[in-house]
């Protein structure tokens, strides 16, 4: 049975073009940032199911995988925020202030 880690980070490998052979982002460290998307979305967001989610063990209750709603948003925020990450990361390196 999937989980929704398996599913998640792999929609957000896609989404965020981290598909090649040796990816810029650790699997570990895409599970903490859909966790914390979820932690956002969670308060943003009523859903007919009540979830728990646990930023330091990585952890989403009840398991998420079958509600699609749900992941999708999950995973667009996360996606969201690599993005935001990478925009500032590269205007700082061209000197732009941010």
């Amino acid at each position: 049975m999937a989980s929704w880690p398996d599913t998640a980070v792999a929609i957000l490998r896609v989404l965020i073009n981290d598909l090649s052979s040796t990816p810029d982002y650790s699997t570990c460290k895409l599970e903490e940032l859909l966790c914390v998307s979820a932690h956002f979305i969670i308060q943003e967001i009523d859903f007919t199911t009540t979830y728990t989610v646990s930023i330091p063990a990585t952890s989403i209750s009840p398991d998420p995988v079958d509600d699609g709603d749900f992941i999708n948003f999950m995973v667009l925020k996360a996606a969201c925020l690599v993005d935001q990450s990478t925009f500032r990361t590269k205007a700082s390196l061209e000197g732009i202030k941010v």
